[in-house]
């Protein structure tokens, strides 16, 4: 939540369920940062790349609940300060590319091109690899699956 002027940039990951076949869709991504509500029912921003493999599209919601059944668990990856908050959001806007048709692209794709891009304009984002960062959301889905978040 804001701290003086300073709000958290998390990646919050979320279940997405089974295809027809049974097979496990990859975990929603998204970035968010809490404005309002309660560590049990925290509320704020979610940014992230939406729909499927031919309509993604850059989605914005205000005031959404950061946390549901479907939650699986937020990482922490930089501290945003108030009075740069819309520069974060013109950037994730305006220079995050958002892909469609390509299998091999999908929210989480964006989440670090997103990061990259943050790091890249001079907020402090960390993890600095893909790899750190897919360690460190496989070790939060570990955390859930066995009750410890």
């Amino acid at each position: 939540m804001a701290n003086v002027g300073v709000y958290t940039l998390q990646v919050t990951q979320s279940w997405r369920g089974k295809d027809a076949y049974g097979n496990i869709f990859p975990l929603h991504w998204a970035l968010t940062i809490r404005t309002s509500g309660s560590d049990a029912r925290p509320i704020g921003k979610i940014y992230n790349a939406a729909g499927n493999i031919d309509t993604f599209f850059y989605e914005t919601l205000s005031d959404a609940p950061l946390t549901n059944s479907n939650w699986r668990g937020d990482l922490k990856v930089g501290n945003i300060p108030a009075d740069a908050l819309p520069a974060m959001e013109r950037i994730l806007e305006g220079e995050v590319p958002v892909v469609r048709n390509n299998y091999n692209w999908n929210c989480q794709n964006w989440v670090w091109s997103a990061l990259r891009r943050l790091r890249q304009k001079g907020f402090n984002i960390s993890p600095t690899t893909w790899d750190s960062l897919v360690s460190d959301m496989n070790s939060l889905l570990d955390a859930w699956e066995s009750g410890d978040i």
